[in-house]
């Protein structure tokens, strides 16, 4: 017990160095509680056994010292990254790829089983938008970056099990080593990040467009022809409509992916969910109502209208410049909330959001929502800090590394499988 409270400790140390106030209360809490169980283990020993048991501090699975020497260690990483860094003067956008297809799809992942049935979800996501993709012409892509591989499980580009009818949509898997992983500041906390896994991706992707997604969205066959049609606009980001349906049921087992496709987007709730969001939407956003079935947007307001924020993570479409003038995402020591952060530098950086409405939409494969985040993760941006971030995107962040122009390991060359 004594082992699991210094474990707590290691994994929120950083976050108190970096940060103090309750972080630095959690690891002296953990400290203390470690520090009386372990005195009261050989304290309360019989007196020919005291020894004994004080060796038990030096054989225990995690031995003590070696806890407490980690914990050392990460409160100096934490307190270098106590104030944020300067963004270099002459940081670089470019890309070591060159433009030859429309589209590239981005996504990422690690073999964890995240949320329950997650291979299946990837593979029903990719499966529906590469058949769709394949079937209307687009020149696309399909991206995974395959973060900190598990140890012991299969490669996600093993497991990926393709369909017929996507022969043209080819399946980049790119995996970022757990030796990466671990050069990141807090990755004792995360065993994924997932908006730096996307910068990886973003780098190195050869669309024209990148829409970036997540493995459990199926996309409505109105969205890929809205796509199909070629006529984005670079200057623009576009949102889908998001929306939640439970795929995972025993009514849509064994279904390739035309029929999953039928299947989901025939469903009541899913029409009537379409027939509510684009009432509220036309009211919203006017000047969008006819993006999604005509190509044709209305007067834009002098000002900005208020973000769509629904599944801000899970749609998003702009070209690929445009992503790379902002970055993409800060690349910092946290997942939560920074999803957010890439429509805030958009912008900042002029972009106008067109939020495509009913049946443009994308809906999110509903499964058991588990909380990978562990104590002392959402410190960097909070919900008192957000609307600051917001307003100042570009500023550098606490932890933020890559502000040196190599955002998204540009200058790494990792291990990447076609499928």
């Amino acid at each position: 017990v004594a082992t699991l409270f210094l474990v707590a400790a290691d994994i929120t140390a950083f976050a108190a160095g970096a940060e103090g106030g309750e972080h630095s209360q959690r690891v002296e809490r953990a400290l203390l509680f470690a520090q009386g169980l372990a005195l009261q283990h050989v304290l309360e020993a019989p007196a020919e056994q005291k020894d004994l048991h004080r060796r038990d501090l030096f054989r225990s699975r995690w031995p003590l010292w070696r806890l407490m020497r980690s914990i050392e260690v990460e409160l100096a990483k934490g307190h270098a990254f106590n104030e944020p860094r300067a963004l270099h003067a002459d940081a670089v956008i470019e890309t070591a790829e060159e433009e030859d297809l429309y589209l590239t799809v981005i996504v990422q992942c690690r073999n964890d089983d995240y949320g329950g049935h997650m291979l299946l979800r990837l593979n029903r996501m990719l499966a529906t938008t590469g058949r769709m993709l394949h079937t209307t012409g687009v020149p696309s892509e399909i991206i995974i970056v395959e973060w900190n591989p598990v140890f012991n499980a299969a490669a996600i580009h093993e497991e990926i099990q393709r369909e017929p009818g996507m022969e043209t949509v080819p399946i980049r898997v790119i995996q970022v080593p757990t030796a990466i992983h671990m050069s990141m500041p807090h990755h004792k906390a995360h065993p994924i990040f997932e908006h730096t896994a996307e910068n990886v991706a973003f780098r190195r992707a050869r669309g024209k467009f990148i829409l970036k997604t997540n493995i459990d969205n199926i996309l409505a066959p109105d969205t890929i022809l809205f796509i199909a049609r070629q006529q984005l606009d670079p200057t623009v980001v576009y949102r889908a409509t998001y929306m939640e349906y439970d795929v995972t049921c025993p009514e849509a087992e064994g279904k390739a992916a035309d029929e999953l496709i039928e299947w989901l987007f025939s469903r009541e709730e899913i029409i009537t969910g379409m027939n509510l969001e684009m009432a509220d939407l036309r009211t919203k956003y006017p000047e969008d109502a006819n993006v999604c079935s005509e190509g044709r947007q209305g007067e834009v307001p002098s000002s900005p209208r208020p973000f769509y924020w629904a599944g801000s993570g899970d749609f998003v479409l702009a070209s690929r410049q445009l992503i790379l003038s902002v970055r993409g995402y800060p690349e910092v020591a946290q997942n939560w909330q920074t999803d957010d952060l890439i429509h805030c530098r958009l912008r900042a950086a002029g972009a106008r959001q067109v939020v495509l409405q009913p049946p443009c939409v994308t809906v999110h494969q509903n499964h058991r929502r588990i909380n990978r985040v562990r104590a002392s993760t959402r410190w960097v941006i909070t919900d008192k800090n957000f609307q600051e971030v917001c307003d100042n995107p570009f500023r550098p962040l606490k932890t933020e590394i890559g502000l040196d122009g190599s955002w998204g390991f540009l200058n790494e060359r990792f291990e990447e499988n076609v499928v």
